[in-house]
């Protein structure tokens, strides 16, 4: 699934599926970011780049009607010296009587990834697993506020587009599978398990030796 904002509207608050389009089990859970595309005054002269990596707030507890999500990107300016920045943007995935929803919280910044990595690593460095902090931590942590941008021209950063999945359905799909007892049903005689040679042992019928596996 992909979502697209005009420049005039960035993400405030999206409906991404209205009550009964996204299945029974309305779990919020199912879906998944997978990409992000930056955009604001702050990120690059304005341009739309899908360089946002999506990460799970692990400070915030997931449950079925809400899940705290941060897209981050390494880069940015005014973090100072000590390190590379990293900007985040918050965002909660989120059921609203039904309707599968996404509504943007907030944006922040700070040194996300220490001079020494850097220089162990000779800038070879992950979004996820270079981090000083844990994402979510990192973000309740950051010094540095930024201003949504909400369209075009306006604020520091925005989410101008994502892309998500969304699960297979799980509880209904269980909760309607019988289980069928095939051989009560054909009054047939279960097969017995065929006999494995031990460790050792010949295998007899097809003279193989099993000794040495």
């Amino acid at each position: 699934h992909e979502v697209q904002f005009e420049d005039s509207a960035y993400l405030q608050d999206v409906t991404l599926a209205e009550p009964g389009q996204w299945g029974e089990d309305m779990d919020v859970r199912r879906v998944t970011p997978v990409s992000g595309a930056t955009v604001g005054p702050d990120w690059w002269g304005g341009k739309s780049l899908r360089n946002f990596h999506p990460m799970v707030d692990e400070t915030a507890t997931a449950t079925a009607d809400e899940k705290i999500w941060i897209f981050a990107v390494l880069g940015g300016l005014g973090c100072g010296t000590g390190g590379s920045c990293i900007t985040m943007l918050r965002v909660k995935i989120y059921n609203d009587g039904g309707a599968l929803k996404m509504q943007a919280l907030g944006a922040r910044r700070d040194v996300g990834v220490s001079s020494s990595v850097l220089s162990s690593t000779g800038g070879k460095i992950d979004v996820k697993s270079s981090l000083r902090e844990p994402i979510g931590q990192l973000y309740n942590d950051a010094r540095w506020i930024l201003d949504l941008s909400t369209r075009s021209g306006q604020g520091a950063i925005g989410l101008g587009g994502f892309k998500y999945v969304l699960a297979p359905e799980m509880v209904p799909s269980l909760i309607k599978t019988a289980v069928v007892d095939m051989t009560a049903e054909l009054g047939a005689t279960p097969h017995p398990e065929p006999e494995i040679p031990a460790l050792g042992q010949d295998a007899g019928d097809d003279n193989a030796d099993y000794s040495l596996y």
